[in-house]
């Protein structure tokens, strides 16, 4: 078990499938901030939402993590 710097970061995004505009947050966190970068890229890709929130590297936020 190993103990790391966690990265997280909360990306705010609008969804409007089903015929309506819903504005959520959802909270991406990992060891690599360019990972979790690419991970946020893939989700939106995948499944089409507009993000709203800036993906900038100061917006994350660093804590405790454990493997």
């Amino acid at each position: 078990m190993g103990i790391y710097v966690k990265k997280s970061i909360d990306v705010t995004y609008e969804d409007n499938s089903h015929g309506k505009s819903v504005t959520a947050v959802k909270t991406f966190e990992g060891e690599y901030m360019d990972k979790i970068l690419e991970d946020i890229e893939a989700w939106r890709y995948e499944n089409g939402y507009i993000i709203r929130s800036s993906l900038d590297f100061e917006n994350f936020v660093h804590s405790r993590g454990d493997n």
